[in-house]
């Protein structure tokens, strides 16, 4: 088998044989001429042009980066301070309570169901600020325990207007740059339009790194105004909220200027002795009730009260009108059967066919008087009687 001999080139130039090579010393230069292969890496000049390429590249793109993550940290502490107002009046309106200063924090945390260090510090570690109106009164002070003030709080403004309360207003400040100063003035504080810095501070943070969040309890309160009109009788009050029953206080004057948080429960209640609850009232809006006849109602009847009896040119009208005062501030009758033999049911029947023919002869323009109408009117008399057994 023919073999190849291999040739290589020797320090003078010359080639030499694969015999000669092994048989002769071995030489100190490589195989082959380094300048037969390419160098790697940069020079010293290439690699500081790729640096300078890269720090104009980081100086365009870095500044965005931060803008952007300085406006995602801005629009999450907005977010946080919203939830949390919104959570105090969760918490306000589910307790029946309105806490101090020193309580704010935990009674946030409670609600939202975090830590407290979740609300007191923000998501750059600055510790917000938890303010108190220092000119906020309200009946009793804070903490306010609806439960604990049956009449309800309220006084009047500057220009006698009734009101629930004066400065029922708290806020909560958080910084993204530096610290908040040591002290706030709270109503400059709360005048400051958003983007601004307080103009009694001295801070060396920007606009944009400070957030202001306003929370105004005025509108949790509606007004109840409770009018004793019957000078021979009077009723009783009691409120529940957060789940607890206040004391039974017996309204003998007219309370005109009393305000309850949404949602609190108004239980009204009889002259009896103990008194019977006769109406049950969820505060939803501004409403008012009197006691008139031994009984509360929504609005006046007109028959019952210890003033003179309203006047119409019609008897039946008349009749009417007391009939509905008896029906509203009669007690339930363990007899179903008075004298006359007129059961529930047939009240309530004899009272439709007299609203039917009553409304008749009005859309006729009370012209004469109708022998059904008056027919009813004789069973409404009957029973009236019943009703007052």
């Amino acid at each position: 088998m023919k073999t190849r001999k291999l040739n290589r080139w020797s320090e003078d130039g010359g080639r030499e044989s694969a015999d000669s090579r092994t048989s002769g010393p071995v030489s100190s230069v490589s195989a082959f001429q380094l300048a037969d292969f390419p160098r790697a890496g940069f020079s010293l000049l290439e690699l500081i042009g790729v640096l300078a390429v890269l720090a104009i590249l980081a100086s365009l793109l870095v500044p965005v980066f931060v803008r952007r993550i300085d406006q995602a940290a801005r629009v999450r502490d907005a977010a946080e301070l919203s939830g949390m107002a919104t959570a105090l009046r969760s918490y306000i309106l589910r307790t029946g309570q309105i806490p101090d200063q020193p309580n704010l924090v935990s009674a946030l945390a409670n609600e939202m169901a975090v830590s407290a260090t979740q609300i007191l510090t923000n998501s750059r570690n600055f510790r917000r600020a938890f303010l108190v109106d220092p000119n906020l009164w309200i009946a009793s002070g804070l903490p306010y325990v609806q439960s604990s003030i049956t009449n309800g709080t309220g006084t009047t403004d500057a220009n006698g207007v009734a009101i629930a309360g004066l400065n029922l207003r708290v806020l909560v400040l958080s910084s993204l740059a530096v610290p908040l100063p040591a002290t706030i003035d709270f109503s400059n504080a709360w005048s400051t339009p958003d983007g601004s810095i307080p103009s009694t501070w001295t801070w060396s943070g920007r606009p944009d790194d400070l957030k202001i969040q306003r929370v105004d309890f005025t509108p949790l309160f509606k007004r109840v105004i409770l009018n004793p009109v019957d000078t021979f009788h009077f009723g009783s009050l009691a409120i529940e909220s957060g789940g607890q029953e206040s004391f039974t206080n017996p309204v003998t004057q007219v309370l005109s200027n009393s305000w309850y948080l949404l949602g609190t429960a108004l239980r009204l209640y009889d002259t009896n002795n103990p008194p019977g609850m006769q109406m049950k009232a969820v505060v939803q809006s501004d409403t008012s009730y009197v006691f008139e006849n031994g009984a509360w109602r929504g609005q006046l009847a007109g028959w019952g009260t210890n003033g003179p009896i309203p006047v119409s040119p019609s008897p039946a009208a008349n009749l009417f009108t007391m009939f509905s005062a008896n029906l509203s501030a009669a007690p339930l009758n363990p007899n179903a059967f008075g004298t006359n033999g007129n059961s529930t049911l047939a009240i309530l029947g004899d009272f439709y066919t007299f609203m039917t023919n009553y409304n008749s002869w009005a859309q006729g323009g009370f012209v004469g008087l109708p022998m059904r109408l008056t027919q009813a009117t004789n069973t409404l008399l009957n029973v009236t009687q019943d009703m007052s057994r």
